[in-house]
């Protein structure tokens, strides 16, 4: 964490704020499409399971049974190794961004007091400030 000693290190800190949000914005859609592929072959294991043991007599059905079960194995080992720990990853940083975002809104009025900042340094780092979610709930849908 950067020791807020300036107004410099204040906007320093704001400006890797934006940029490590931005950054989790965009990963975020990067989860979900992890997410939906997951679900989307899952999905497609089972109909494919339950059409081939409806539809299919005796010959060919140990074949698209044993497919299935490999996608449904693969569906379940990408959510536990790749999406559970992305999401962790992503709401830790997301956790991270709005402590420090928070930390920034704490000493925002001695800043803008100690080094004299007009009304339209402050007004504009308000609306900077705004742009970030209040408070951090883990797994929050909120940057």
């Amino acid at each position: 964490m950067t020791d807020l000693v300036s107004g410099a290190a204040f906007f320093a800190l704001l400006e890797r704020c934006e940029r490590r949000i931005a950054q989790v914005r965009r990963r975020r859609l990067g989860v979900r499409l992890l997410r939906s592929a997951v679900a989307v072959l899952a999905l497609a294991a089972l109909a494919t399971a339950g059409s081939t043991w409806v539809a299919d007599p005796e010959p060919g059905r140990a074949v698209w049974l044993v497919a299935s079960a490999g996608a449904a194995l693969v569906a379940l080992a990408t959510w536990i190794f790749a999406e559970r720990p992305a999401a962790r990853r992503l709401s830790a940083d997301q956790h991270q961004v709005i402590e420090d975002v928070n930390r920034l809104r704490e000493v925002l009025a001695h800043f803008a007091r100690r080094e004299g900042w007009d009304d339209d340094r402050i007004r504009s780092v308000r609306r900077r400030l705004s742009a970030f979610p209040l408070r951090s709930g883990r797994g929050s849908e909120a940057a």
